[in-house]
């Protein structure tokens, strides 16, 4: 029941993070191209160094290789049978695909090359404008739970696909603007990180326990496949 504020509040530590680097990044990189790159690497060593500090518990099992490898693919059968017989999975995971076409669109193609040569910011007021940002979307995030809650799932939607394209209007008139331009791309950030809690919640809430975590998987699969196509 409360899976919706967890996700929001996970997602908002993940976005402080975000407002740090985005802070920080631009102004390494404005000293000198490589800095980021470096800092990244150095990172890296340190995340796989904690990584393996982790303690995991080695599960023996009795089954054979061979037994484990059909018992994987059994599964992965039964659960993509399972989709196909589930309406909402699909009608979500369609609806899904839309919103994430835009978002990979707008975020991967248009923000760098828009901010720095059409609106022609700096990298040191690029830094300002995404710390800004960043922050109204971790703002946002905290009370997604309570949207979702008042407008349910249909609504939400309808207000998201009303919403995604005024922020990409809005988003392309507020060159020159620095305060503008915050405010319209710490909006549109907040939408998409409402969408991505709306659908992992309501996905998780509509699948049996058994099946929770292969059919979330499926979902990511046919996202990021279709990303492949989407990208290039």
């Amino acid at each position: 029941k409360t899976l919706t504020k967890h996700l929001g509040r996970l997602s908002s530590a993940f976005i402080s993070v975000d407002i740090l680097s985005s802070v920080i990044a631009p102004l390494l990189f404005a000293l000198n191209v490589r800095l980021p790159y470096f800092v990244s690497f150095i990172d890296m060593i340190v995340v796989i160094l904690i990584q393996a500090s982790m303690f995991e518990k080695v599960i023996k099992s009795v089954v054979s290789e061979w037994g484990l490898i059909k018992e994987n693919f059994y599964q992965m059968r039964d659960s993509l049978g399972l989709v196909k017989n589930n309406r909402f999975f699909i009608w979500l995971t369609a609806m899904g695909l839309i919103l994430f076409a835009s978002n990979k669109a707008i975020s991967e193609i248009v923000s760098g090359p828009f901010l720095t040569t059409v609106a022609g910011y700096s990298i040191p007021t690029l830094s300002i404008i995404l710390a800004g940002a960043s922050l109204i979307q971790t703002s946002s995030v905290f009370i997604s739970d309570k949207i979702e809650n008042r407008l349910g799932l249909k609504k939400s939607l309808v207000i998201l696909f009303l919403l995604f394209p005024l922020a990409v209007l809005l988003y392309s008139v507020t060159k020159n603007h620095i305060v503008a331009t915050t405010l319209v791309i710490g909006f549109y950030f907040s939408l998409v990180s409402f969408s991505e809690v709306l659908f992992e919640s309501n996905l998780s809430h509509s699948l049996p326990d058994n099946k929770r975590a292969t059919m979330l998987s499926i979902n990511s699969m046919i996202i990021k496949t279709f990303s492949l196509a989407l990208l290039p």
